[in-house]
């Protein structure tokens, strides 16, 4: 679901409504460093939960001091970030 190696944390799952409960607390353990990259390349699907789910780990990583960046973040998913006026605060 989420692999981890130097730092950077790999999505590899569908972040839908049906997997956001569990992919919410499975980025729980790498939320306690100082910073960690998120990537986003390996999604097999996607719906706006997705971007539910990245705010929300970027809020719990800024309660830990914990810096969240986002990389290969699909295109779909741009899309809709910035449908939902948010691309600012994932970016």
């Amino acid at each position: 679901m989420i692999e981890f190696a130097a730092g950077t944390a790999r999505v590899r799952a569908a972040m839908t409504m049906a997997n956001a409960a569990r992919l919410l607390p499975a980025m729980d353990p790498y939320l306690a460093g100082d910073k960690v990259e998120v990537d986003l390349a390996g999604i097999e699907d996607l719906d706006s939960s997705a971007l539910a789910l990245m705010l929300e780990w970027r809020r719990i990583g800024a309660a830990r001091s914990c810096a969240v960046h986002y990389v290969g973040m699909p295109a779909n998913l741009k899309t809709l970030a910035d449908l939902y006026g948010v691309a600012d605060l994932l970016l």
